[in-house]
């Protein structure tokens, strides 16, 4: 994850000394969705390729249940709102993710961080399963020749 927001805070600050704009502070977890999968997904190629096993089509299974546990498991703030109740708006509902200055974005801080740690984990389980998936059918044969080539003593 810590990759990930380098690569995309090297890429917005490009774009932003280009252009000629202020950046903002941006935790919405839709502008770091392709990193995670991206990351996720070349891990999952390269293990199998390397390692193998079915192990790698159901990595995706540990942080979905790990999501599925939080959510369930969520406390209410008030006693008219159920723990699940909570946390489908904690977690799937509207916040406030970006801003101008860290200031204003200090009340939903920690909402925007949780979600990009348990959505983070999901996308890039299922993203790594995927591509041990594409791995396994031999789509690119060249790619994983090389992939085995790297890794050989010499």
């Amino acid at each position: 994850m810590i990759g990930g927001m380098l690569v995309r805070k090297f890429f917005v600050s490009i774009y932003s000394a280009v252009s000629g704009t202020e950046h903002m502070i941006n935790f919405e977890i839709q502008s770091f969705w392709p990193i995670f999968v991206f990351i996720g997904f070349v891990a999952g190629y390269v293990s199998y390729v390397r390692v193998g096993g079915r192990v790698a089509f159901w990595i995706w299974t540990i942080p979905v249940a790990v999501l599925l546990i939080r959510v369930t498991t969520f406390h209410s703030q008030t006693v008219f709102e159920s723990g699940i109740t909570a946390a489908s708006n904690y977690f799937f509902g509207e916040a406030r993710c970006s801003a101008h200055t860290l200031l204003e974005l200090a009340g939903s801080a920690n909402k925007c961080l949780n979600r990009m740690i348990y959505f983070g984990l999901v996308w890039s389980a299922i993203s790594y399963s995927a591509g041990a998936f594409v791995s396994s059918k031999g789509l690119w044969p060249t790619f994983s020749m090389f992939i085995r080539r790297s890794g050989a003593p010499r």
